[in-house]
């Protein structure tokens, strides 16, 4: 991260999109381990939060800054209806209540947050398995970021575009 911001410079930074997660065979809750859950909560919301700082005084330059997390449909607590692989969750959940805070400590700065979730998109993380392919899931995040109204944030959207509940 220091090393992209050394050479991003002084740029004004309008998009800044956070996309980082380890959850591909996440042991049953019984099974994790304290170093297992951690390492997935140090990338799947450390990371973007420290990468956030990282970048800030960039976004602060921006007519219109953008911190785009993405997030999942799994981070949700109101729409948790499954329960299973609680470390990703946690680990998403975090970044979704990062997303929210933030987004309320620096509107003043109008910087806007959104948590977006690509959905169930066929990649290793999900055993190739998933209605979605990567090319079609990216092109719909696209449209949706392409969309945002800084007054809009915070937000969680699904890729289709549709608000997810927190």
């Amino acid at each position: 991260v220091v090393e992209a911001v050394r050479s991003f410079g002084d740029w004004p930074l309008d998009y800044l999109i956070n996309s980082a997660a380890a959850g591909n065979g996440s042991p049953k809750w019984i099974d994790a381990t304290a170093d297992e859950f951690m390492q997935r909560f140090r990338i799947g919301a450390v990371g973007p939060y420290l990468t956030t700082k990282a970048f800030y005084p960039q976004l602060k330059k921006s007519e219109k800054p953008f911190v785009i997390n993405i997030s999942s449909n799994v981070g949700s607590i109101s729409e948790n209806g499954s329960g299973g692989n609680l470390s990703y969750r946690t680990s998403k959940a975090a970044l979704n209540i990062i997303t929210v805070d933030l987004a309320r400590e620096l509107a003043a700065e109008k910087i806007s947050f959104v948590a977006l979730s690509p959905g169930w998109v066929q990649t290793k993380m999900s055993n190739w398995t998933g209605p979605a392919q990567p090319p079609e899931a990216v092109e719909e995040m696209i449209k949706v970021i392409d969309g945002l109204e800084t007054s809009e944030t915070p937000k969680f959207l699904h890729r289709k575009g549709h608000e997810i509940g927190w």
